[in-house]
């Protein structure tokens, strides 16, 4: 948010100004004027949110400062300061579209209640937007036309998750704090998010770019997201050719494989940095692991056929860096090759030894994920994971986690969690072990995980589950 603090005395604004710097606003979201021409300056130049203006100001009032500036600002919210208490001025100040009449001095808490009231109002008012945007992107996407009615200029870009699901890219929101014409829709899918940058007048998109930049690999880095990659059109594009762009941005993310993992591609919509011919081996590596996780072992042997074609008929197309990343790729993402991939016959061995898995009978690959699904039943107090049981089971990760949660409904990770808590909740009323004891017992290396996991999955704590139904009394 950006306030104006308009007073003639400077005492009083530096007096507001750090009000709000002990809430986490910084100077430089804070203007100041000392007259109430200033203040329309001020106003005419630079959007803001919330102003305090003083009701006496030489030259002229706050209160025709204020009138004339809903022309210049009109979704400005203006707080009027006084040292009188008078009706007739909060009258007026009301009739004019004032939100509250305050008395000098302004103390804390009156601040703190403003900025609470402002920015769920302004959250709503975004939230608002967002949706009728959303709706305005998902029908543009369907029909692959815009409106008619209302003009739309829409930034795309493409987040990637090869590994990750369910991932939070709220944080993209935060680019209307900085952009407040541009508002963020997203739309999860699968193994990856569109997300449109709209507004309805037109924007600068390389200094949105740049924020869009650094909040990816920002909130890359702090989560951890080995697999991330994002793209995004270098210049704005009418809602009617969305669905085209996110096809394009579609076809582009390949070259995650050949370029790397968790970074920003920038697409030019007229001139894609890289060829079709050089993409084309990497789109088909995509195919062969979607084909491989849906078990459709035709799509696979047609598309391992494509692709070692490609491979023969150029077989300089991948140079060093290419392969590293292609092997990174395939050990994070898909299956990782016993000695790292760099010739065409060594590309198609891997893929060739994969296909054994898509050849066995629908009886046979049920009955080795029933095993798994009772080993992990035996074994789940102990240190349990997906790449574990895969290389003990003979199957890739990527393969068992996609079987493992079409056959329980959950991922192998909230299986094991549930196992392990609904056993902990049987010795929290059963035995007398201390909670550290059963966090052990169940498989917990560590207490405050346990607790943890038991508070997001319960809504309580083991300690307060164990008084609430206890049947023993624990340990001293």
């Amino acid at each position: 948010m950006k306030f104006l603090i308009a007073d003639d005395e400077q005492l009083v604004r530096l007096t507001i100004r750090t009000i709000l710097n002990n809430y986490g606003i910084e100077n430089q979201d804070i203007y100041q004027a000392g007259t109430g021409r200033e203040m329309l300056a001020v106003l005419s130049e630079h959007r803001v949110d919330l102003a305090f203006v003083d009701i006496r100001m030489p030259e002229m009032t706050g209160l025709e400062a204020i009138r004339q500036s809903i022309a210049l600002s009109g979704h400005t919210s203006f707080y009027i300061l006084t040292g009188y208490d008078r009706f007739e001025y909060a009258r007026e100040a009301i009739s004019i579209g004032v939100k509250d009449f305050l008395l000098k001095p302004l103390e804390t808490h009156t601040v703190e209640e403003i900025l609470k009231r402002e920015r769920a109002h302004q959250e709503s008012a975004r939230r608002q937007i967002r949706s009728e945007f959303a709706s305005l992107v998902s029908s543009a996407l369907l029909t692959g036309s815009g409106s008619a009615s209302r003009p739309l200029f829409c930034l795309p870009c493409l987040c990637t998750f090869d590994r990750q699901t369910d991932v939070d890219l709220e944080f993209f929101c935060r680019c209307e704090d900085v952009f407040t014409s541009v508002h963020t829709v997203i739309l999860p899918f699968p193994h990856m998010s569109y997300v449109v940058f709209c507004s309805a007048a037109p924007f600068s998109e390389k200094p949105l770019l740049a924020q869009i930049h650094t909040l990816f690999s920002s909130a890359a880095e702090s989560r951890g997201w080995e697999t991330a990659s994002a793209f995004c059109f270098s210049a704005a594009v009418s809602p009617a050719q969305l669905a085209g762009a996110f096809s394009t941005l579609k076809r582009y993310a390949a070259v995650r494989l050949t370029h790397g993992l968790r970074r920003f591609y920038t697409v030019s919509p007229s001139h894609p940095p890289v060829s079709d011919s050089r993409l084309l081996p990497a789109v088909l590596i995509l195919q062969l692991r979607d084909d491989y996780l849906g078990g459709s072992y035709v799509d696979y042997v047609n598309h391992l056929e494509q692709l070692t074609a490609a491979l023969k008929n150029a077989p300089d197309l991948f140079g060093r860096a290419s392969l590293h990343h292609i092997n990174a790729w395939l050990s994070l993402c898909f299956a990782r090759p016993e000695t790292p991939l760099d010739s065409p016959e060594g590309f198609y061995r891997h893929f060739q030894a994969l296909s054994r898995h898509l050849l066995s009978p629908g009886e046979q690959k049920m009955s080795s994920l029933e095993s798994i699904i009772r080993y992990t039943d035996d074994h789940y107090t102990e240190d349990i994971s997906v790449n574990g049981l895969a290389d003990q089971f003979g199957l890739t990760p990527n393969y068992l986690s996609a079987q493992f949660k079409r056959e329980t409904g959950m991922k192998f990770t909230d299986y094991v969690t549930g196992l392990r808590l609904a056993q902990a909740k049987k010795l929290l009323v059963e035995s007398p072990l201390q909670v550290k004891q059963i966090a052990s017992r169940v498989g917990y290396y560590t207490t405050s995980h346990f607790i943890k996991a038991f508070v997001r999955r319960e809504e309580m704590t083991p300690l307060e589950y164990r008084n609430r139904y206890k049947t023993v009394k624990p340990e001293e």
